[in-house]
């Protein structure tokens, strides 16, 4: 089912699980390489990628009530900004 981002996230901050897995699991492939790809080699030595995706991921999803949708673009902005800050 492919249903809309912004469904996806009004769903998922209510806590709606399948939601969840359906939008994280949207984003994800692209999300494992950008922080692979981005990862400098003192970081790689300390954290794995999927460790950090996976904080990332949390974190957007902790602070979901707060994001103001504006487009599906903002929203992967906002997972690709907190992968790099991780």
């Amino acid at each position: 089912m492919n249903r809309p981002s912004k469904a996806l996230i009004e769903n998922a901050t209510k806590g709606d699980e399948p939601s969840i897995d359906e939008l994280i699991a949207r984003y994800l492939p692209e999300l494992q390489a950008f922080v692979r790809f981005n990862m400098g080699a003192a970081l790689r030595a300390r954290e794995s990628s999927s460790d950090l995706v996976q904080s990332a991921c949390r974190e957007v999803l902790n602070d979901l009530s707060q994001f103001d949708y504006r487009g599906e673009k903002a929203f992967k902005r906002l997972l690709f900004l907190q992968a790099q800050r991780k």
